[in-house]
């Protein structure tokens, strides 16, 4: 749905309901997981340098 308007686009999708139905029809099951390895890899390190500056602060501002 994000490509919906680009020019030469394949697909125009109505709603997410049709995005699901259409790929899960056209591409099988896996096309519904497609870009999620490149996405995880991504994520994860953003994710642990979140947790990790949350502990730092939260470990420098602590007061007693």
């Amino acid at each position: 749905m994000q490509v919906h308007r680009m020019p030469g686009s394949a697909y125009t999708y109505k709603s997410t309901a049709d995005a699901f139905i259409t790929i899960a029809r056209l591409e099988g099951v896996k096309g519904l997981f497609k870009g999620m390895v490149p996405n995880i890899l991504k994520v994860a390190p953003l994710n642990a340098t979140s947790f990790v500056t949350y502990e730092l602060m939260k470990t420098l501002l602590q007061t007693n």
